[in-house]
């Protein structure tokens, strides 16, 4: 039975309902209540969802059993980023980029995430091999654009402030 609700909410995630996968991924984790795909999932529902916090709980949980994998902590700095908690999300996409480094997401949240601390030059190195590795990362070049505009509007204030 656990099998069936997985499959099922695998269907309805796939096609954008996450609020009836997370309620057939529930069903499956009533059934299984450890498994680790059926958590991964309901985590990516409720990260679909919005509900940051509730996803940022179950990858971490989920850390806890594999801290090595790169999907766990890929999701968990998504969800730490949409929270406001950048710092978080930067050691956690570092790690993670230590497990996967061909990964281009992880490299393109790691600028997106050093772009929110204000480290533009690491967020700009991060989106530019975002886009080394996957050139068709439209939001790694909207995302390194701003990020150059910003560096350059900060250099141009401090100049101005230090006259």
């Amino acid at each position: 039975l656990s099998k069936t609700y997985f499959v099922l909410g695998l269907a309805q995630l796939s096609l954008g309902d996450a609020r009836s996968a997370s309620a057939s991924f529930q069903s499956a984790l009533d059934h299984k209540p450890s498994d680790p795909d059926i958590l991964s999932n309901l985590g990516i529902c409720y990260e679909s969802l919005g509900e940051h916090e509730k996803a940022l709980t179950f990858f971490n949980d989920l850390l806890k059993a594999d801290p090595r994998s790169a999907n766990y902590l890929y999701h968990s700095a998504i969800n730490a980023l949409a929270v406001g908690r950048a710092q978080e999300a930067a050691d956690a996409l570092l790690q993670a980029h230590y497990w996967k480094p061909e990964d281009a997401r992880i490299l393109f949240m790691l600028g997106s995430a050093y772009g929110t601390l204000g480290d533009y030059g690491r967020s700009i190195d991060y989106s530019q091999q975002a886009i080394m590795r996957d050139p068709h990362l439209t939001d790694a070049y909207r995302n390194l654009n701003k990020l150059e505009s910003e560096k350059n509007q900060e250099e141009t204030s401090n100049q101005e402030n230090s006259k």
